[in-house]
């Protein structure tokens, strides 16, 4: 970042800052000089806020209202969904025992249950640590309980898109509830 007494070059064409000190093999033939002012300015604008070049001088362009909630919705939707697969490796709870549910797991699962005959005496390791004998009814149960936790958690995520859509200010939107504890 340039200092109080260098000055900085911006280029619309490349969209980036150029300070004076560094000397570049190549610059853009668009320069403009930027006041150390400007510059900060520009560097403080919001994510929405764009830079453009007006008659030499450059120029912050404000984002709508509606850019600005746009952007703001999706960044939290984002969040949403983030929380949404956390919880989908949080893991399920079967006859008091505590398995994964994580992508691994889930295609283990499946291919337990597209074995004509699981092995007799086949060790599954749970969640704390201990083996369990498995067999086919208890791998059904499983993947049941597996696939009930993805219906809470995606039905929970689009229950709060939905709220989070419809409020002022979607960055304040809480979006901690409903979503199942850890076994």
């Amino acid at each position: 970042m340039a200092s109080m007494g260098d000055m900085m070059r911006y280029s619309q064409k490349i969209g980036c800052f150029f300070p004076e000190e560094i000397n570049y093999k190549d610059l853009p033939d668009d320069l403009i000089e930027v006041s150390n002012e400007e510059f900060k300015a520009a560097m403080a604008r919001g994510p929405v806020d764009t830079l453009s070049v007006s008659k030499g001088k450059l120029v912050i362009n404000y984002a709508t209202k509606s850019k600005q909630l746009a952007f703001n919705q999706d960044l939290v939707w984002q969040k949403i969904k983030q929380v949404r697969d956390e919880k989908q490796n949080c893991g399920v709870t079967v006859d008091g025992k505590q398995y994964h549910s994580d992508t691994q797991s889930r295609i283990k699962y499946l291919g337990l249950l597209q074995m004509s005959v699981i092995p007799s005496g086949l060790q599954w390791k749970t969640m704390d640590g201990s083996f369990i004998a498995m067999d086919k009814e208890l791998a059904l149960s499983i993947f049941n309980a597996v696939s009930a936790l993805d219906q809470l958690i995606f039905s929970n995520a689009e229950t709060h898109k939905a709220a989070m859509l419809k409020s002022k200010d979607p960055l304040l939107y809480d979006f901690s509830t409903g979503w199942p504890d850890a076994p």
